[in-house]
């Protein structure tokens, strides 16, 4: 067995060890943001300029030199490791269907990242919790398309708002001047990083205070099994292995806008319109016969960034909870009523802040080894998981620098956890990804397609726009 050499820093916090747990299990692999950067010069993304940002980040952010020691134990501990080479985290591969071919191009892009998604972090205790891909395209550039950067991270280092963080200060690193310049020269790929702390986990930041109430309502469901009423409909029962299958669907910008300005119109949110849809979508291919589906949840996650004094956009880390909303089938043909409940249920749960998260509930949960074994062979409690990084704002081409026109948000399926994960993220004025992340073997292939069907259809009709 190989010596660490890392530094150790702090213990994993309590959010954090639910992935490194999972990861361990192979219950749940990584996260990843894919952005696409161009030029307006169709300027090629060399290695040089690629690693002299990355440097930059290297030595600002602790996270990214982090590694993790002794993940398969009850005690895992983040340490700093005393030098990062980018030759063993970078690397590129090149798109064979043709530019011309828009489709065909985005589903050999699912294809690298659902293989990306199903690849674990080896070598931990000598690697960071992340690598990079850089895809180019089959065709030269000369329309200006630029290359997607996958930014692939284990979940422990950070939730989906930590990888626009990382696009954010890679883009700001590559338009900012190199006191090197700007040659082509090589460039030191061994980064030595400074000894900057790590930030304390959330239950370190802020107070994740449980109420009596809350806590005896769902304090069983940590210790045992979630009994599930036989006409929520949640998928297969929980089972492995994990093969994760992704699927993009992108909507154009002027379906974002028409959506965006219809739920101003209605007084919700997108994060809630896009529950409402789906759980209509799924009912629409759920037949009643049978088993009878009559209910179904879906799960929103929520930013606790805004909580944490002095965090912000740029924070990296994982700084999250979720809130459950339950949906009956006869409820949700309105639309909106629908998307009006959901949305006052998050808004609720904003209010309440820091108090009766399903975070703080882990402080009560001592084997988490235990607990997600114990899940294997049982119904899952969630139908569908939306997680809405909303929009990525800084992506201006300033001065012909770069600029980042897409970006896709994608993560591992959960074993223990929905059924399907729909993942979502846009860019200011541009298009909205949606990913559809699903472990192979929990839904019929004819259910979820025709459900993300109905749901693509759904969204270009409430936007009033026709394609």
């Amino acid at each position: 067995m190989t010596e660490n050499i890392a530094q150790p820093l702090r213990p994993v916090g309590m959010l954090e060890k639910w992935s490194t747990v999972r990861h361990n299990l192979s219950f749940y692999i990584n996260v990843i943001i894919t952005a696409r950067y161009t030029t307006p010069t169709s300027t090629p993304l060399t290695k040089p300029t690629l690693y002299r940002a990355l440097t930059t980040l290297l030595t600002t952010h602790p996270h990214l030199t982090t590694t993790v020691l002794n993940e398969h134990t009850p005690h895992p501990t983040f340490a700093r490791l005393p030098t990062v080479d980018l030759n063993d985290l970078v690397t590129t591969t090149r798109l064979h269907v043709p530019t011309t071919s828009p489709a065909a191009e985005l589903a050999e892009l699912d294809s690298i990242l659902s293989s990306q998604h199903n690849t674990k972090f080896h070598n931990l205790g000598r690697l960071p919790l992340w690598r990079l891909v850089l895809i180019t395209p089959h065709t030269p550039d000369s329309a200006g398309r630029g290359v997607d950067l996958a930014f692939i991270y284990h979940h422990a280092l950070g939730d989906g708002a930590t990888g626009l963080a990382f696009h954010r200060a890679l883009l700001r690193a590559l338009n900012s001047p190199s006191p090197h310049g700007e040659g082509e020269e090589e460039v030191d790929s061994v980064v030595v990083p400074p000894e900057l702390p790590l930030p304390p986990p959330l239950e370190g930041l802020v107070s994740l205070s449980t109420s009596m109430s809350r806590m005896w309502s769902l304090l069983w469901s940590l210790k045992s099994a979630v009994v599930v009423a036989a006409g929520h409909w949640s998928g297969a029962p929980i089972q492995i292995p994990l093969k994760n299958v992704i699927r993009t669907v992108v909507f154009p910008a002027g379906v974002v806008a028409g959506v965006v300005g219809a739920c101003r119109r209605e007084g919700t949110t997108v994060t809630a319109l896009l529950q409402a849809v789906l759980a209509r979508a799924f009912f629409g291919v759920l037949e009643e016969g049978g088993e009878g589906w009559q209910t179904l949840s879906t799960t929103a996650a929520i930013d606790m960034r805004r909580f944490i004094p002095g965090a912000g956009e740029d924070t990296m880390g994982v700084l999250v909870c979720s809130v459950p909303v339950v949906h009956e089938r006869e409820a949700t043909a309105d639309v909106w009523a629908v998307a009006k409940r959901c949305g006052a249920v998050l808004r609720r749960a904003v209010e309440a802040g820091t108090k009766d998260t399903d975070t703080g509930l882990l402080k009560y949960l001592s084997d988490y080894e235990k607990y997600f074994l114990g899940k294997l062979g049982t119904r899952r409690e969630h139908s569908i998981e939306v997680s809405n990084l909303g929009v990525l704002k800084n992506t201006s081409e300033e001065q012909g620098g770069w600029g980042i026109s897409r970006a896709i948000f994608s993560q591992s399926a959960s074993v223990t956890g929905c059924a399907v994960e729909f993942s979502v993220v846009s860019v200011a004025g541009g298009e909205m990804c949606v990913c559809v992340c699903v472990q192979e073997g929990i839904i019929e292939e004819g259910v979820l397609a025709g459900a993300v069907r109905a749901f693509e259809a759904a969204l270009v009709e409430l936007a009033g726009v026709s394609e």
